[in-house]
């Protein structure tokens, strides 16, 4: 990890600038960014930055091309290096997804839709063969039961589940954001305590001896520290509140879908109690049309018991 090159933005800036659907190009890019696995975060954020302020499907298009490119050279990998690339490509998949959609261009969006599912599918099927690979030769193994779709649970497709951990998300993504550097009140302190001279070049002309010299440079050197940590504390936060802003959006659009879904079911109900309360009615008003059975049974004469069932009056074999 110490032998990587660092993340320069120009660079990157350039090589897009050259990025063209050729493969060769896009095994170049990739190869750019896969030596620099240590800044990934910050080289998928500034992929994320350059899909949403393209208009350029064809362009947008190259740019999925090369992060599709760089998880799966991710997956054969493996290691840490390959979960934390794979992890900081899934936090800019859904905005950029979502900026894709915005556009309203179906050929970018059905491109966008084949590289994805070609990748779900390419993963899957490497863990089918992992799978297969750990079984011992001989062994059968049983059936498993086949799994319901959330639409067939729920009528509404109302998938309560991913719900629940947005919703756990975006409060670990708010709690970790209680006590933030930039709140730090002791620490600033501290570092406003400094001298001024240390933060400004345009000070240092009171050095006069080699003594002064070297006395500043000791202040530097205890202060370096405390400085840069503080100035990674504050870049780690502010990417961490650009994450929690994308999954706040997330979590909005999702609840917008479950009221949107409740509505629905709402309205199903009002039908269904309409359709009760009618046939209720109906049933009412074939009550009322029956006869009334108690003057129809005045008019009705005894059925014969069993002992008088072959004795009516009458004999029935001539006269007796």
């Amino acid at each position: 990890m110490s032998s990587q090159p660092r993340f320069v933005e120009a660079e990157l800036a350039a090589l897009l600038e050259d990025l063209s659907p050729e493969r060769d190009r896009i095994q170049n890019c990739r190869r750019w960014i896969m030596q620099r696995l240590r800044h990934i975060s910050k080289i998928m954020d500034f992929l994320l930055n350059k899909i949403r302020s393209g208009g350029d499907p064809l362009a947008i298009m190259v740019l999925f091309y090369v992060i599709n490119d760089v998880a799966q050279n991710a997956n054969r990998l493996g290691g840490e290096e390959a979960r934390t690339t794979l992890a900081a490509i899934q936090l800019i998949m859904a905005p950029a997804c979502r900026h894709v959609a915005t556009l309203n261009d179906e050929t970018l969006d059905a491109k966008v839709r084949r590289t994805l599912d070609c990748n779900g599918k390419k993963k899957a099927a490497k863990m089918a063969e992992k799978k297969k690979a750990k079984q011992p030769s001989g062994t059968t193994t049983m059936p498993m039961p086949v799994k319901k779709s959330a639409s067939e649970d729920n009528p509404f497709n109302y998938d309560a589940q991913q719900l629940n951990a947005m919703t756990k998300s975006l409060h670990n993504a708010l709690e970790k954001q209680k006590r933030p550097p930039s709140m730090d009140l002791e620490l600033r302190e501290k570092i406003s305590a400094l001298p001024s001279y240390l933060a400004n070049p345009g000070e240092l002309n009171f050095i006069k001896t080699v003594e002064e010299k070297h006395r500043v440079l000791a202040e530097i050197a205890e202060s370096a520290p405390l400085v840069n940590g503080y100035c990674q504390d504050l870049d780690r936060e502010i990417t961490n509140r650009r994450k929690t802003v994308d999954l706040l959006g997330e979590y909005l659009i999702m609840l917008r879908n479950v009221a949107n879904r409740e509505n629905e079911q709402i309205q199903w109900l009002k039908r269904k109690k309409g359709e009760v309360e009618s046939d209720q009615k109906e049933l009412e008003l074939a009550l009322e049309r029956l006869p009334d059975q108690a003057l129809e049974t005045e008019a009705v004469t005894e059925l014969p018991n069993f002992e008088n069932l072959f004795n009516f009056g009458k004999p029935m074999f001539g006269s007796q």
